[in-house]
């Protein structure tokens, strides 16, 4: 059989993993392709390699996405919750019943008599800051920090004296426990 040039098995390559992927066995696709089962065995050997190296990139690159989003929607609810601690400003118009007559009858608008402005102190938006934990929240599960902390005990009879009980009670306890198990049928009893 001839020898491929190389852009021809990188074309073989496409087509051979989507033959493979619908099923095709290996014999089937050496005779599509005019080349022998050995040869299409390492096709796929490069195949799944190039899968593999393409998984991980691309496990790595939406992780990297992924938090960028997270890291763009945690500087929005900074922002709003910065927003929502800004003072409240309301202004108040008012206009006598004469100047409102007065501007009627010269068709145009009233000016006011009085303007009060009221200034308000604003405690900032509670909703904010819990988006914003759920996004420090969500940052640290991806990234896999809040591993279960781990807890070693080598001598458990000393711990459980340390802590108040008494190391053979809890034993004969646990035993008890498990022979009732037994008795109820909650294991099979072994002969």
């Amino acid at each position: 059989m001839p020898r491929r040039k190389k852009d021809q098995r990188e074309n073989d390559l496409v087509f051979t993993a989507d033959m493979y992927l619908k099923g095709y066995t290996q014999h089937e696709i050496a005779e599509r392709f005019g080349v022998s089962q050995a040869q299409v065995s390492n096709d796929l050997s490069e195949i799944r390699r190039r899968w593999m190296e393409r998984s991980i990139t691309s496990y790595g690159q939406h992780v990297a996405e992924q938090l960028a989003k997270i890291d763009r929607l945690e500087r929005e609810y900074w922002q709003a919750y910065e927003r929502s601690l800004a003072e409240k400003r309301t202004t108040e118009l008012s206009t006598s019943v004469v100047e409102a007559r007065r501007a009627e009858a010269e068709k145009r608008q009233p000016r006011p008599d009085e303007i009060k402005i009221k200034t308000e102190k604003r405690d900032g938006g509670s909703e904010y800051l819990r988006g914003i934990q759920w996004c420090i929240d969500r940052r640290i599960k991806l990234l896999g920090l809040d591993m279960p902390q781990r807890i070693e005990i080598t001598d458990w009879r000393k711990e459980a004296q340390a802590h108040g009980f008494d190391p053979d009670t809890l034993l004969n306890d646990r035993v008890e426990q498990f022979k009732q198990a037994l008795l109820n049928g909650a294991f099979p009893v072994s002969d």
